[in-house]
């Protein structure tokens, strides 16, 4: 957990929401990508987990299933078209206090730069896109899709990036935890509006509960006024 966003009271509960830190869409999630970057001062993308190539030439040569010796070192983008049993794209980097990353180039020639590259396999997008579509799909329609799934997925470590994670705590009047989740990606919006949605689930679970317990109190009262009665007129003398 770290700062507090927003805070708000429901009832005697309250509701805050906060930077969710921990989160990271590349190590939490069973991704359908793999990102391959090479940024010095930074674990960037997937990092050693996957990224076993010393240089982007070398994954480039792999990909291709060309001899790296007879490749030039630069970075490589439309030559990936060619990919062997994947599709690959481009990633760049924005760097200047936070970070940003994109499919696309930033135009700042200073603070920007390619990265590295996003990939996804056949066997990947054809779980993605199920089988039957896949095997329906145009050379062109499998690569918008695999463009698409990319995109998604870097939108959402991009989120990461910037510190676009939330979380909630619902707390109760004596500032113990009832409920706390975090991994809310892009705004705060959506953490807030479940934080609220619980503790309004618990007000209602509370309101329930009293009733419950006053119609059982109210029976008792009921049944324990009866036989007083009865034992009242029960005892009295001849």
């Amino acid at each position: 957990m770290s700062d507090v966003v927003d805070k708000k009271r429901v009832g005697p509960l309250s509701v805050e929401v906060w930077y969710d830190t921990d989160s990271n869409p590349r190590d939490d999630w069973d991704n359908a990508t793999e990102m391959f970057c090479w940024m010095r001062q930074s674990n960037c993308g997937d990092g050693k987990k996957i990224n076993h190539y010393a240089r982007p030439v070398d994954f480039v040569a792999a990909v291709l299933e060309k001899d790296v010796n007879e490749l030039e070192e630069r970075w490589y983008n439309d030559d990936l078209q060619d990919a062997k049993g994947r599709w690959v794209f481009p990633l760049w980097i924005y760097a200047h206090g936070g970070m940003t990353i994109s499919m696309g180039p930033f135009g700042c020639r200073w603070d920007s730069g390619q990265v590295g590259y996003i990939s996804i396999t056949e066997k990947s997008l054809k779980d993605c896109m199920g089988e039957t579509k896949f095997d329906e799909a145009t050379a062109e329609e499998r690569r918008e899709h695999a463009r698409k799934v990319c995109e998604g997925e870097v939108k959402d470590y991009d989120d990461c990036l910037q510190g676009n994670i939330y979380g909630f705590t619902v707390y109760d009047e004596d500032r113990n935890t009832l409920e706390s989740c975090g991994g809310f990606y892009g705004d705060s919006d959506e953490a807030f509006k479940e934080g609220v949605s619980i503790a309004e689930s618990e007000l209602e679970y509370r309101a329930k509960k009293k009733a419950e317990e006053q119609l059982r109190i109210d029976k008792l009262s009921a049944g324990f006024g009866q036989w007083v009665e009865e034992t009242r007129y029960a005892v009295q003398p001849a």
